[in-house]
This record gives C-alpha cells, structure tokens and sequence, in this order.
C-alpha cells in the first residue's frame, strides 16, 4: 500500500517552514535596519543616562554594583532582563553604543515574534502558517513603533513578548504542577522583571486554569492549587509594583477617561470609537464566544489562543490605566500589534473550524476585516510617520551636536535653554553631572567620545557630526556593516520568498498529477 501512495508534497518537507521562517526575518530583520540606519542616532537618550550610565554602567566599572541593583525598580518597572542585556553588551563591545542595542533589540522582536508565529500555528494549523507570517510582515514592516526601534534603552517591551509567549503556552497547555508548567511559571516571572505588566501572564493563565476547574474540564486538587499558585504569585507582583507619585498625572483621573482612553487602545489603528474597537477585535470576541460556548477538552491548543486574548486585553487595560495620558505613544504601538496579530489567528481558527456554507461567508468577512485593518494602518502611517520620523532624525542629530559641544568646552551653556529634546536629557544640569564622572566618559559612544578642541566648535559644520565618526568599539564595526548593508537582509528575504513560490508552485503541479490516481 505504501507504494501506491502519492509522493509527499515538497511543501511539507522539514526545511520549507524554516525557509519561511527565514524569509520573514531577514526581511523584517533588514527593515528595522533600514530604520535604523536612516533615523537612529548613536546619542543615549533620555532615561538612558541615568538607567544606564548613572545607575548601571558606573557602578559596575567602579565595583559598586549589586544584585539588588539589577532588580531595583525604574519606573514602576523592575527591567532585569534590559539591564543583564545592556551589560552582556557593554563587556562585549568595550564602550557604550546605542546602535548596536537598537540592532540587537530589532533582532529579540523579530525572534520573539517568530516563537509567537509558530506556536500560533501549532494551535490553528501549519498549513496557515504563510498567513500567518504575511500578515505579520506587513503588520509589523510599518514603523509606526519607531520609538522601540531608536531607541537603545527599549529591549523590556520585546523581552516582554519574548516571555509572556512561552509563559502562556506551556501554564495552560501542559499538565499542572508539571515541571514544563513550572518553566512556565519561571517564564511569567521573567516576564515580570521585563516590564511591569508582564505579571499579566500569570493572571491570564489563572483565568484559563479557573475556567478549567468552573467548567469541569479538569476538576481535580492539581489544578485547584495551580490556580491558586499563579493567582497568588499575580498578587505578589502587584505588591512589588512601586507607586510612582510623580506619575500620578499619567494614570486615568476617573472611570469614564479609563474607558474613552481603553477604547482608543482596542480601536488602533483606526480613530477611537466603540464601533471601531469593536471591529477591530470582532475575531477575538467571536472566538473566545465559541470556545466558551463548546468547551473543548482541557488539552485543546484553542485555550492557549483564548489566554492570549486574555493576555492582549490586561496589556490595554494596564496601559489605559497607568498612561492614560499618551496611551498611543509609539513606545506601545508594538503591544497593540500584537493584539490584532491574535485576532488575525482567532479569524484562522474561526475560519477553519467552519464548514459548507459558512466557510465561505467566514472567508469574505475574513477579507473584508483584513483590508479594514490594513487601511486604517495605512492611514495612520500617512498621518503620523513622516512628520515623526523626520523629528527623530533632526532632534537626534541636534542631540549628538549640543552633547558633543559640551563635551569639547565643558560649558553648561551649550545645554541649557536649548529647544526640546534638543538635548539627550530632560534636565541640562543632571546631565552635565552624569558626564562629569571620568567613568562614564571612558565609555561613551563613539560619535560623542571624541570631542573637538574648544576653538574649533565653531568652525566645524553641523554635517560633520555624523553617527558612527569613530569606531572604538570592538563591536562597532560590525554594527556599521550591518546598518550600511541592511539592503543584503532585504534581497536575502526576496530570494527566500521567491523559492517558496518556485516550491509551491511545484507541489502544486505534483499534487494535480497524481490526483487521477488517488
């Protein structure tokens, strides 16, 4: 009988996906390059300098730094997983080089959006997984999050994805109490320690693990405990979570700000409204209603899409709450995406769990939601990149120049009274007292280290501040490679994607020629 057997689809061989895989990276990997190398800038910024430099770069040179330092809070955040990286990097390169983070986070995005694709497939079918990863590239390709990307001090969002993915999996697909759902459960913590809603994760799984128990879907003492554990450590991380006083204006001043302000989080990329929100997340709301309603086994994949819905709506709900004020801000953009990224997964479950008559209907309003979303990405694009990307571009450069003019003279003036976020630091005077330590100094930035002899400020051209002017760095080289031949990524993703075409286009002509044998 196994002779008789047509011969297997080429598509199904085990390096396909991993060309697919490959394609999706490279491409998306060389477009944050891209970004990168024409709107970065290699000036720390912002929270940088005292995060970073004051708080962690200083103190470890000098011998000061301890293991309570590595999890104190910034912020309301306790951002472990950004600082080990920040130092992995340090010691790796020699000197402090913001470009090289912004091109090692784009590197964690693209890989935490790659586990995120493939477990995504696991739960609605590997054959939607070039759906799955087009959809992803054209969602993720619009730097509309160019705030994550320029910036060096931003790994805590994507370490965020990176660990509430695998958190969620393996809490509610494998056995409670099991050392996978302990892996788990270390993942829900590290998430934790990346960003302050990471503690989401474990309430997400909680609520699934409950609904098990309510449901009767697995009613025993195990899962009992299970719930209580994940809830109990939930709380425990709220109790870790500092207060901010200063950021008291940030949060919802009262319940209807909290819900004007959540509706715009569930609408974007459309303008706010209810209508909008609504559509926006019509997959989620009609998967989670299905799966509510069948109530599949426990060890149905389905759930762990469920938990991610769940998951999705705390990151809004969390964000709506404690930034009420510039809820949109870029810096959140890439949590949002990821949120219509699993309502593109629930209509792909939906549509596959649909047969007859209804898989067609399903298809056209598939569709029909797809291109909505993709307008309104559009539309937002066109509103907002060009202006903002332009503004990081010249603030960076005037950041760059301001900084490195100081450096040269040592006169505060060349800090103070200068336009906004015409220098890399809120306050001229904490910056000026951050660069006078001779540490901190040893290890800036190549564009920056090297300052101009006082007398010949004046006379240099402001072009001649350019990023990367000197490379120090034992990392810096590679960095400026990459940045320069972004277009390599690129190129490297089209041939890859046109060999999958080649590939398909074969399988299915093999496939049309033995099916008047089956």
């Amino acid at each position: 009988m196994e002779g008789n057997q047509p011969p297997r689809p080429i598509v199904e061989s085990c390096w396909v996906p991993c060309l697919e895989f490959g394609a999706f990276a490279a491409l998306l990997f060389g477009i944050k390059l891209w970004l990168i190398a024409t709107y970065g800038n290699a000036t720390p910024f912002w929270d940088q300098w005292d995060a970073e430099a004051a708080n962690l770069y200083k103190p470890v040179l000098e011998g000061t730094l301890g293991w309570s330092d590595l999890v104190a809070p910034h912020n309301e955040h306790r951002i472990l997983t950004t600082r080990l990286l920040a130092l992995v990097l340090l010691a790796a390169n020699g000197i402090w080089n913001p470009l090289l983070q912004m091109a090692v986070n784009a590197a964690l995005h693209v890989a935490a959006l790659g586990f995120g694709i493939a477990l995504l497939a696991r739960v609605i079918g590997r054959r939607h997984l070039p759906a799955l990863l087009i959809f992803s590239l054209a969602l993720f390709g619009v730097p509309y999050a160019w705030e994550n990307t320029l910036a060096g001090f931003q790994a805590q969002f994507y370490f965020l994805l990176l660990f509430s993915i695998p958190a969620l999996w393996l809490t509610v697909t494998r056995n409670p109490l099991s050392v996978r759902w302990w892996g788990g459960v270390a993942c829900a913590m590290f998430a934790f320690l990346s960003l302050a809603s990471g503690i989401l994760a474990l309430a997400a799984a909680a609520l699934v693990g409950a609904g098990f128990y309510v449901l009767g879907l697995r009613k025993t003492n195990k899962q009992l405990l299970a719930v209580a554990i994940l809830a109990g450590l939930f709380m425990l991380g709220l109790a870790l979570t500092p207060t901010i006083a200063g950021h008291a204006s940030l949060r919802a001043a009262s319940f209807a700000q909290f819900l004007d302000v959540l509706t715009a989080a569930l609408a974007w990329p459309a303008a706010s409204s209810v209508f909008a929100a609504v559509i926006r997340n019509l997959p989620a709301l009609v998967f989670a209603g299905a799966i509510l309603w069948k109530r599949p086994p426990a060890n149905d994949r389905n759930w762990y899409l469920l938990a991610l819905v769940i998951w999705a709506l705390g990151q809004a709900v969390s964000i709506a709450y404690g930034r009420a004020v510039g809820n949109l801000s870029s810096r959140y953009l890439d949590l949002f995406a990821f949120g219509i990224l699993i309502n593109f997964a629930c209509l792909m479950a939906i549509v596959r769990g649909n047969i007859g008559k209804r898989y067609r209907w399903s298809i056209d309003v598939g569709i029909l939601w797809v291109i909505a979303i993709f307008i309104s990405l559009g539309l937002h694009a066109r509103n907002h990149l060009p202006a903002e990307l332009a503004a990081k571009r010249d603030t960076g450069l005037a950041q760059e120049i301001n900084t490195r003019t100081y450096l040269a003279t040592d006169e505060i003036a060349h800090l103070k009274d200068k336009l906004r976020l015409h220098i890399p630091h809120p306050s001229a005077e904490r910056l000026a007292s951050i660069l006078a330590s001779p540490t901190v100094r040893s290890i800036l930035p190549g564009n920056i280290r090297r300052p101009l002899a006082p007398a010949s400020v004046a006379s240099v051209p402001a072009d001649a501040f350019v990023p990367n002017g000197f490379v120090t760095g034992r990392l810096d080289a590679l960095t400026n490679y990459l940045l320069a031949y972004y277009l390599v990524f690129i190129v490297l993703g089209v041939v890859a994607v046109v060999v999958l075409l080649a590939q398909y286009g074969l399988n299915s002509r093999v496939t049309t020629s033995v099916a008047p044998d089956l």
